[in-house]
């Protein structure tokens, strides 16, 4: 009897995802989509860059944040821009010595994405970008100068989801290299 219940519930829901009136993503949709970065690599990067003895340094991050604009150039292509932003501080307190260091990341991608299957309200993708990346660092210790990092080659490479709520608002998850970050979350909306 169990077997059935079990069998009947999976084709309950594999009728659901594939009942739909219109895919979640199609040709002509236009989304804006704002989220937070998961794990970012440029506080392990300021963690790692200097070995200080333990409970001398401290890091601490804001972001990444992200803003994504895409739109549907075909059923399963969109195109669009990402613009990120992170900052992450280091501070130093042991043997006499206090300084804070900044590292400030500000980038903006043009990204594409592929999106596979058909469902009413999922959206699953896959897609990389690539765009201009700019570092500022800036350290209050004496004798250090601080330097602005010139604008660099960035990329991306992300593999998510969108989930619609409604036709229109929905939340999304993305693994990957994006914006200086291991992943994302955050909400969309489609115009």
């Amino acid at each position: 009897m169990k077997f059935f219940l079990i069998l009947f519930s999976v084709l309950c829901f594999a009728r659901i995802l594939y009942a739909q009136k219109e895919p979640a993503f199609t040709k002509g949709n236009s989304l804006i989509s704002a989220g937070i970065g998961i794990g970012n690599i440029w506080k392990t990067f300021l963690k790692d860059a200097f070995t200080y003895p333990p409970d001398t340094y401290k890091v601490t991050s804001k972001g990444t944040f992200t803003l994504v604009y895409e739109y549907g150039f075909i059923n399963k292509l969109s195109g669009g821009i990402a613009i990120g932003y992170s900052e992450v501080v280091g501070k130093f307190n042991g043997f006499g010595e206090v300084f804070t260091e900044t590292l400030t990341n500000f980038s903006i991608l043009a990204r594409a994405n592929y999106h596979f299957g058909n469902f009413r309200r999922f959206d699953p993708y896959a897609g990389a970008g690539v765009g201009y990346y700019h570092f500022n660092y800036h350290v209050n210790k004496t004798g250090i100068v601080n330097s602005k990092v010139p604008g660099s080659l960035g990329y991306s490479a992300q593999l998510g989801i969108h989930y619609y709520f409604t036709s229109q608002m929905g939340a999304y998850a993305e693994a990957g290299y994006v914006g200086g970050s291991f992943g994302q979350i955050g909400f969309t909306y489609k115009l």
